[in-house]
C-alpha cells in the first residue's frame, strides 16, 4: 500500500525517520487525510486509550503523558513513546489498539504488550 502523496511530508515534519516508518503508520490508520485543527485533539481520551497510555507509562516512564499525545488524522490519538533518557522507542496509534484490542482482534493484555508495545515482562 503506497503512501499519499499529500501525507507523507506530514509524516516526516512529525518525526518520521524513514519511508518504512512512515508505511506501518498508514496501514495501521484507519483514515487516511490531512490533519484537522492543527494537528490537535478535540476530545479526550477513551477509558481504553487511557489505560494503555497507563501500560506505556508504567513500563517506558511518566514523560509519556496525554499532554504528549498527537492527532494527526481524523481524531485518532498517536503516542511517540519515549524512553526515561528521552529516546523515541516506537510510535503507537492508541485509538486503533484501543479499538482492535475491544473487539478482540488483540486477543488479551500480554499480548498487546508483548506484540504492539514491545513491553518485556521483567
Amino acid at each position: 500500500m503506497g503512501l499519499d502523496a499529500e501525507l507523507v511530508p506530514w509524516l516526516v515534519a512529525a518525526g518520521c525517520v524513514s519511508a518504512a516508518f512512515c508505511a506501518v503508520f498508514a496501514v495501521t490508520s484507519r483514515h487516511r487525510g490531512r490533519p484537522r485543527n492543527g494537528g490537535q485533539g478535540t476530545r479526550k481520551l477513551t477509558s481504553e486509550e487511557r489505560r494503555i497510555l497507563e501500560m506505556i507509562q508504567s513500563y517506558y516512564g511518566s514523560q509519556d503523558t496525554a499532554d504528549s499525545i498527537i492527532w494527526p488524522i481524523d481524531e485518532e490519538a498517536v503516542l511517540w513513546v519515549t524512553d526515561s533518557s528521552g529516546a523515541t522507542v516506537l510510535m503507537v496509534n492508541l485509538t486503533n489498539l484501543a479499538d482492535w484490542r475491544l473487539d478482540g482482534s488483540i486477543a488479551n493484555d500480554e499480548d498487546l504488550r508483548a506484540d504492539w508495545l514491545k513491553i518485556e515482562v521483567r
